[in-house]
């Protein structure tokens, strides 16, 4: 079996993965977890292997650019406010960034189990390769 992991660029997201990641490879299976930046290598120094699906992405750069197209809103999700406004203006310019890495990386594996941070559970696609190309955005 191949199973691969998608978690978003953030070692927050990347570690709860990594017990099932290890179990799964304990069982003598392949493993590997689609991240970026701080998430590649969480799951490196566990001993996951992981593919950077967004060379060179910051959180930092990210951040600054939906302050600038959102600042009232990320700026109040910064400062605590429970909203999810911000937060989901943040997450979208995120998986803008990973979602064609991530895509390419699916595409190579074909028909795999695909686990992600919310299911926990194996998924078998029956989706045609390249399907799931869209754009993510909030209005």
């Amino acid at each position: 079996m191949r199973a691969l992991f998608v978690a978003s660029p953030m070692v927050g997201h990347v570690l709860p993965l990594l017990a099932l990641a290890h179990a799964i490879l304990d069982a003598g299976h392949d493993v590997l977890l689609a991240t970026a930046a701080d998430g590649v290598d969480a799951a490196e120094k566990a001993g996951v292997p992981a593919h950077d699906v967004a060379t060179r992405f910051t959180m930092g750069r990210v951040f600054a650019r939906s302050v600038s197209r959102h600042p009232v809103r990320v700026l109040r999700m910064a400062a605590g406010d429970t909203g999810t406004e911000g937060v989901g203006h943040l997450f979208a310019e995120v998986t803008t960034r990973v979602a064609d890495g991530t895509v390419a990386l699916a595409d190579e594996w074909r028909r795999i189990s695909c686990c992600t941070r919310g299911s926990h559970r194996p998924v078998r696609s029956r989706r045609p390769a390249g399907e799931f190309r869209r754009s993510w955005s909030m209005p």
